[in-house]
């Protein structure tokens, strides 16, 4: 007996004297299942175990389809647990664990001893308290395999929920699935009967933990969702938001955001919903390359035109891969939408993007320019290449508007190209040009100005485009000529005014054709361009170009 390994130990000293189990070996004939093996146990005249009878084969459908009080070996398990349980026959609990043992899996009620049926028996009538998932466990005799019973709620299992979770139960018992079965009962609960074959024996495994596990694996996307927004705004607030949003995504949408993205994209969504006409999030998704970037356009009652919006994208340095519209609708109102545009994004350069740094200023310029108060063009490119804002962008329009005007032999597009192509020497013009009038930075103010000047002048050297290293001079020559700007007022809502205005000595314009003004003054907005000349200290000006009506 002490040589036997200790699950064949165990089963000899069991007092019953019939035992049902599985063989590891599947049937050739009728159907692919694990073959039944009856063990009936040899006793000597004093009682104890010396062999056993193995009668191996399939039961036949009729020890499948008959209740088991029909079934004297099932009969007598059932009333044992029955009257062990201690509940009257009448009663609301003793009916409701008949008709668990009644529906019970009919090859675990053969193989399951009896005090391992009174506790998952006991368990399963504790779910009609509280509705959860819940797994039950038995090892084989002879560590062969494990028998899971898995119960979830039947709103939530789905064919995805049940390879989840068979791939859990392998990954935790170290096995393979070798069969499983799907039953729906009059619970509220969907039973799966999952078993894993141990090739390697017993595992230790915490099943609270995969309960747990498997419970986290079931929750469906709009509990997840509820969840999160209690726990962001609160149980009075987070529980109205669940009303209005829970329902309200898309499959498109859920398949492809968790519910913590859905709680801040239900936050731009209130805004929309409040009176936003527009609502933007730059971001950059978990494992992307770093030059590729997504951007999620928020807008009410009907979708964008992506002939509008593509163009302002191309314009701002990306290229549009792929967008994905998704329609949500919030509250009761089915009508009421709200649309989602979530765009693809790759720079044109191949660069990468700090998306962190260059969020709020690349919402500003395309929620300026869809607003029509910011032009749609190359410029727009700076702000992910230089990281410039929106209006240190227009100060450099404004500029490439004026030399433009004055005759400077380069196209639009050939200045934005030499301003992207050269983002340090970008920057710096950008920064003399706030030296030279930012009221807060006047102190030393000649050394700031000299400091930059001589950083431009020594990255020019670096340039090896002639013409690029032209119109960069141009521009360090125009912001030097400057006398005044408007650029620092604002408007009287405090906001900057809607227009940028430069004066400029104009015998310091280099290349300026001839006769030269004493002083010109140009203005520049998305709705018109202008310039005043002056030919004196007390001349009267005229209007000397203007390119719209």
């Amino acid at each position: 007996m002490e040589i036997m390994p200790v699950e064949v130990r165990n089963f000899v000293r069991r007092r019953d004297p019939v035992v049902i189990s599985k063989a590891d070996v599947r049937s050739t004939v009728h159907r692919s299942v694990l073959l039944d093996t009856i063990g009936v146990k040899k006793y000597d005249k004093s009682g104890k175990v010396v062999g056993e009878r193995l009668i191996v084969g399939l039961f036949t459908s009729v020890a499948y389809n008959s209740s088991p009080s029909s079934i004297p070996f099932l009969r007598r398990k059932v009333d044992t647990t029955v009257a062990r349980a201690g509940f009257p026959p009448a009663s609301h609990d003793g009916k409701a664990l008949m008709n668990i043992l009644e529906t019970f899996p009919r090859d675990e009620l053969f193989q399951i001893q009896d005090e391992k049926l009174l506790e998952i028996s006991m368990g399963i009538l504790h779910l009609q308290e509280r509705q959860r998932v819940a797994l039950f466990v038995r090892p084989d005799d002879f560590s062969r395999f494990v028998s899971c019973l898995i119960f979830v709620p039947r709103d939530q299992f789905t064919t995805q929920l049940r390879i989840q979770v068979q791939e859990k139960l392998e990954e935790a018992f170290n096995g393979e699935v070798s069969g499983f079965n799907m039953e729906f009962t009059e619970m509220p609960l969907a039973r799966l009967h999952v078993t894993i074959s141990t090739p390697g024996g017993k595992s230790k495994v915490n099943l609270d933990n995969i309960e747990a596990e498997l419970s986290a694996m079931a929750q469906s996307w709009s509990d997840d969702l509820g969840g999160e927004l209690v726990a962001e705004f609160g149980e009075d607030t987070g529980i109205k938001l669940v009303k209005s949003y829970s329902k309200a995504f898309p499959p498109s949408y859920t398949e492809n955001f968790d519910a913590s993205v859905a709680v801040a994209d239900i936050s731009r969504l209130e805004q929309v919903a409040d009176g936003d006409d527009l609502n933007l999030h730059f971001y950059h998704r978990d494992g992307s390359a770093k030059n590729e970037v997504r951007f999620k356009v928020f807008h009410p009652a009907r979708p964008l035109p992506l002939s509008d919006v593509l163009p302002m994208l191309e314009d701002m340095g990306l290229k549009v891969i792929d967008e994905v519209p998704h329609i949500v609708r919030p509250g009761k109102n089915s009508h009421d939408i709200i649309m989602i545009h979530d765009f693809g994004l790759v720079t044109r350069d191949g660069s990468a993007v700090d998306v962190e740094k260059s969020r709020a200023n690349f919402h500003e310029v395309f929620s300026r320019v869809w607003h029509g108060e910011m032009e749609s063009d190359g410029f727009n490119s700076l702000v992910l290449g230089a990281g410039l804002s929106w209006r240190e962008i227009i100060i450099l329009r404004t500029y490439a508007k004026y030399l433009k005007q004055a005759k400077a032999p380069f196209s639009q597009k050939y200045m934005e190209q030499a301003l992207c192509n050269n983002t340090g020497i970008t920057s710096n013009l950008v920064k003399i040009f706030q030296t030279h009038f930012d009221p807060a930075l006047q102190d030393g103010h000649n050394r700031k100005v000299i400091s930059l000047q001589q950083k431009i002048l020594s990255a020019l050297d670096q340039v090896e485009s002639a013409d690029e290293d032209r119109i960069l001079r141009r521009f360090l020559n125009a912001i030097d000529a400057t006398l005044r700007t408007n650029f620092y007022q604002t408007a009287e809502d405090g906001s900057p005014k809607s227009y940028l205005a430069v004066k400029l000595d104009s015998h310091k314009i280099d290349e300026l054709p001839l006769p030269r003004p004493l002083r010109e003054i140009f203005v520049y907005s998305p709705r018109f361009e202008a310039v005043h000349l002056r030919g004196g200290m007390v001349a009267r000006g005229g209007l000397r170009w203007s390119d719209r009506p």
